[in-house]
């Protein structure tokens, strides 16, 4: 390819773009179809709330980003915007470019760079369909001349020699494709693959315009060395027996769970920070949780349960950067807890009336215990105040559940 000739090219259609996009088709939707800038700026009043900062220039920005997928999208406003006579005004290359623009519509991708090449020419990669593509970009190009490596997400053109982009030039330094399948689903929607991810981006793409004015969270390192990448799985397992982990986990239960901490081994303390593995394992609905806060701690718990006679995929099903959590947190204002069970297990201190209650059901109940008989846990809790819950979750523990075959 002739770079040199190729960007000539691209600047004459950039300018060109100017006229027949900036001030043709997204002008004559200012006016005539004000619908999608009021459900834009709508949609952001309910970012800003949840703590996403924009300012002028940022949300000018990705108005004009989104504006310009608004047009040119498949099935985008240009099939009104060609019956104008707006449109008919346009003659050479805005009419070129125009007609090309509606017969190969734009889509936001989501890009690595392969190669730079001389005169702000690159070979990107999309990750999401594998097709590699020659891209005319200033901006990236010297985005990555000055800080390397990154996944970009822009909305793309093609003008007919290669692509150029329009808009917001969003990098994400600190995230990879599997932290934007995590933000796919906690937008409520089932990602079954990177078709799934690219259909999601170009139908919703408002959060993900959100998800860049939150995404300077840096990625977490402890001495530089671990990735601090949350890793989970969920598995059904049949015949589950607290007997066949030990002497390889810690065990305790409580209200249904089991949780099996990995026990140290040769020095490595898979259960402490900063890898935090352990695994879940809830008696009504047969599943076991695996968690780890790196992707080794992850494989040594799946590698222990596999000593023990449970063999799973060693690949976790979620693995997302804690800026992500963070960033997509705040986007979607949902609450997310990275351990769920954390809270049956916490070590609390209670006060000297707790420790009564507790006491007093531990003598209620004594008798049932040492006869093997089941106690009234509804009259307990009557007698102590107690939940009917907390009384049999005394009498689990006090009975040895954890020693049952």
């Amino acid at each position: 390819m002739d770079y040199k000739a190729t960007q000539d090219f691209c600047e004459q259609v950039a300018a060109a773009s100017k006229r027949a996009v900036d001030n043709g088709i997204l002008a004559w939707m200012d006016e005539r179809h004000p619908r999608e800038a009021k459900a834009f700026f709508h949609a952001v009043q309910t970012y800003i709330k949840r703590g996403v900062k924009l300012d002028e220039p940022a949300l000018h920005t990705l108005f004009v980003t989104y504006q310009g997928w608004q047009a040119f999208r498949p099935g985008g406003l240009v099939t009104k915007y060609v019956k104008t006579a707006d449109y008919a005004r346009f003659t050479g290359q805005e009419r070129a470019v125009l007609e090309r623009y509606e017969m190969v519509p734009w889509s936001f991708r989501l890009l690595h760079v392969v190669a730079a090449h001389s005169h702000d020419m690159l070979t990107v990669l999309d990750v999401l369909s594998g097709e590699e593509i020659p891209l005319y970009s200033k901006g990236i190009s010297e985005g990555h001349a000055e800080s390397g490596p990154r996944l970009w997400m822009v909305l793309v053109s093609h003008n007919g020699r290669c692509a150029q982009t329009y808009g917001a030039l969003m990098s994400f330094p600190a995230y990879d494709v599997e932290d934007f399948y995590y933000f796919g689903s906690e937008l409520g929607v089932s990602l079954d693959g990177p078709a799934a991810l690219s259909r999601l981006i170009n139908r919703q793409p408002i959060p993900f315009l959100m998800l860049y004015m939150v995404s300077d969270i840096p990625r977490v390192r402890l001495g530089g060395e671990v990735d601090f990448v949350w890793q989970q799985s969920v598995d059904a397992i049949e015949d589950f027996a607290v007997s066949q982990l030990e002497p390889r986990f810690t065990m305790a239960w409580n209200r249904n769970v089991f949780r099996a901490v990995p026990a140290p081994v040769a020095g490595a303390d898979w259960g402490a920070f900063p890898h935090k593995a352990q695994a879940y394992y809830h008696e009504r609905s047969g599943e076991l949780l695996r968690i780890a806060q790196t992707e080794a701690g992850f494989e040594a718990l799946t590698a222990a349960l596999a000593d023990c006679g449970i063999v799973l995929d060693d690949l976790s099903e979620v693995a997302v950067s804690m800026g992500m959590v963070v960033a997509a947190t705040r986007v979607t204002g949902k609450k997310f807890r990275l351990d769920p069970y954390e809270s049956l297990f916490e070590v609390k201190q209670p006060d000297s009336s707790g420790l009564d209650v507790v006491n007093m059901a531990l003598r209620l109940m004594m008798d049932d215990v040492n006869a093997g008989t089941v106690p009234d846990f509804e009259a307990v809790a009557r007698e102590t105040g107690l939940d009917v819950e907390e009384v049999e979750n005394i009498y689990r523990q006090i009975s040895g559940i954890l020693d049952r075959r």
